[in-house]
């Protein structure tokens, strides 16, 4: 790339402000000298010219009063003698006995001043006149002033343009040149090249290319260490996630164009999070470092190795078929499998899991091809750990997987938007003469691509293996607040209003401590909230669930057992549990007008349920006929699709 110069428009604009304001000072002197010069010329012309005439008035006079020997003829010759002498150009002499006498040049355009005098002369025997007038001619004053202006404005822009022509000489060798050069040098240096400023010279900008030069060297080495630092990971010293996204769109980009087949291998290490949780997070940097070089001594010069974050590592191998990709993955299982992590004492033993995807010109974007080799990585993990999973189109296990990871970053984009909603449904009493009333159970709904609303059954799962069940909770029971305290007339026709909670939430004190907090910093009527957890949760977190339950029973909130029966071991822990309701198994109630097995079990529940004192809710209710024998059995409450379809929140509203 060239670089503009000087003469190609990048103007340096001191020399010329020098020049100009030296030229213009000089010029503005220049006439001042000439008007006062031309005023001192005038005033001493004009005196000249004063003393010319009183000159030639003085002969002239003295003439006549000494003349002896008068005749027209040697008077004449005299009068010539006076103008030679005293500068005139030419004189009129009118006296009585010779009339007028002209002597020299006589001419209208000269300037004239008439004399009058009388004289006696000294001869008493020569005749004389004594009247005589004396014209003197001389050449007008500003024809002499217009001739001297016109040297001296000439004079004057000669030695202006010699002046200027140097003064430009001067300026270009002791500012033009050196300023074009540190321009032409500091260009080149934003361009990237290795340049060096004339710092030979003695002068001025010889010191000052010196102290650039030393500038521009800590400038480059600090531009070095942040180029490294920006594509390197500042722990391990391997490649980050922002230049391995780089390469691999170069890779990808490679395979569009030239064809080339390139492999992407992702690693996951196993076991790193309990070594550490166990030994610290300085134990766990350590590791990483040691494996990371493990690791790097073991990849080809051609390939390109990275830290994607945390414990995740994966390495681009560059012309590398499938099967060579493979031999390449396991030689670095080897690697990790063979290191022995030593940490006061004690010898820590780590794997990986590994997940292999072809980076082909049918890959659409770099997001794809890192997605299918986490998936496959993934797949390495549920297999056992330790191993490697390569991906294939066909592969069902991969496309679970894949399926669940898109549902995590829908899930994740959703929670940043914002976009959740949140649906109902009604709970009525069973028995329609009871004093119970409605109640109404909080249920979640997602947005997909095309702006339909998808059910929880469909992402829950992903939700939980990506652990975002809390994430989700949080935002449900924040929203649910929100509406109870903006819509304090329609609660006052409310009886309860009913959150579902995860497993991963009861386990979470940060989740606890959050509702508590927004509990405690509103007015919500906290005897109107239930939350509903499900059987398996509770039995599965059983301790950590009765410190949840009891921390919010004693802000006055209620509690509700979901799909109680699904598991019959709950039965054993009932007693324990403060709940205020059962939720029936919805697996019983359907059928239960057809199956007298499934009635049993419901009238087996909704006993136990009364007689701990606790009311009973019958999920999967589809119609009048179910509704019927509930009404039979005594249940308390029905909730279903024969009840009402679910709908959103704010139709309560209406």
């Amino acid at each position: 790339m060239s670089r503009p110069s000087l003469k190609e428009g990048v103007a340096l604009s001191l020399p010329l402000k020098i020049a100009g304001l030296v030229f213009w000072g000089l010029m503005s002197i220049g006439i001042v000298l000439v008007v006062v010069s031309i005023d001192i010329l005038e005033n001493d012309l004009r005196k000249h010219y004063d003393n010319t005439d009183f000159q030639t008035y003085t002969l002239t006079r003295e003439l006549f009063e000494q003349t002896t020997d008068v005749s027209a003829k040697k008077l004449k010759a005299s009068l010539k003698k006076i103008i030679e002498s005293t500068g005139a150009v030419g004189l009129i002499v009118i006296t009585e006995n010779f009339g007028q006498v002209n002597v020299g040049s006589i001419s209208e355009a000269h300037q004239v001043k008439t004399i009058y005098f009388s004289f006696k002369s000294t001869k008493q025997k020569i005749a004389y006149s004594r009247e005589v007038t004396l014209k003197i001619f001389q050449i007008p004053v500003t024809n002499v002033l217009n001739q001297q202006k016109k040297q001296l404005i000439t004079a004057m822009l000669f030695v202006l343009i010699v002046f200027g022509l140097l003064l430009q000489w001067i300026l270009k060798k002791l500012l033009s040149e050196p300023i074009q050069q540190m321009v032409d040098a500091a260009q080149a240096f934003s361009l990237g090249e290795d340049v060096k400023f004339d710092d030979k010279r003695n002068d001025e900008f010889g010191y000052l290319s010196r102290f650039i030069n030393k500038a521009l060297t800590t400038i480059t080495k600090r531009q070095d260490e942040l180029t490294h630092q920006a594509a390197h990971d500042k722990l391990t010293g391997l490649y980050n996630r922002h230049e391995f996204d780089i390469r691999l769109n170069q890779f990808l980009e490679l395979a569009k164009t030239e064809g080339l087949h390139s492999t992407l291998c992702y690693m996951d290490l196993d076991q790193f999070k309990i070594i550490n949780d166990t030994c610290g997070h300085v134990a766990g940097d350590e590791l990483l470092k040691q494996i990371s070089h493990s690791l790097k001594s073991e990849v080809r010069e051609s390939d390109f190795i990275a830290r994607l974050g945390g414990d995740e590592f994966a390495v681009l191998f560059q012309g590398c078929i499938e099967e060579d990709a493979i031999r390449l993955a396991t030689k670095l299982l080897k690697v990790v499998e063979q290191f022995h992590f030593t940490w006061e004492g004690k010898v820590f033993h780590i794997g990986v899991s590994i997940g292999v995807a072809s980076i082909t010109s049918d890959i659409e974007s770099a997001t794809d091809i890192l997605g299918l080799a986490d998936v496959a990585c993934y797949t390495a993990k549920d297999k056992g750990r330790n191993q490697i999973h390569i991906y294939q189109p066909e592969d069902r296990e991969l496309k679970r997987k894949q399926g669940e990871m898109l549902w995590a970053s829908q899930i994740r984009q959703a929670l940043k938007e914002d976009s959740f909603a949140l649906y109902q449904q009604l709970i009525i009493p069973v028995n329609p003469e009871s004093s119970l009333k409605k109640h109404y159970e909080i249920l979640l709904r997602i947005p997909d691509e095309k702006g339909n609303l998808i059910s929880p059954v469909n992402f829950i799962a992903a939700a939980e293996l990506y652990g975002l069940m809390t994430n989700i909770d949080e935002w449900v029971v924040r929203n649910c607040f929100d509406w109870m305290i903006k819509n304090k007339s329609t609660m006052n026709n409310i009886e309860q209003i009913s959150i579902n909670l995860s497993g991963q939430s009861l386990t979470s004190h940060k989740f606890l401590t959050t509702i508590i907090e927004l509990i405690e910093n509103s007015d919500l009527q906290c005897d109107k909230i239930c939350f509903e957890i499900t059987e398996t949760n509770i039995i599965s977190n059983f301790e950590s669930a009765i410190d949840f339950i009891y921390s919010l029973k004693s802000h006055g909130c209620k509690f509700s057992l979901d799909d109680f029966g699904s598991g019959m071991s709950s039965f054993s822990y009932l007693k324990t549990l403060n709940v205020d309701y059962l939720k029936i198994d919805g697996s019983y109630v359907h059928n239960i007008a057809n199956n007298p097995i499934d009635r049993a079990m419901v009238e087996a529940v909704n006993k136990i349920g009364h007689a701990m004192e606790i009311q009973t809710i019958a999920e999967y209710v589809e119609d009048t006929e179910i509704l019927h024998v509930l009404t039979e059995i005594g249940v308390d409450y029905a909730q279903g699709e024969g009840i009402a379809s679910p709908s959103p929140l704010n139709d309560l509203c209406k």
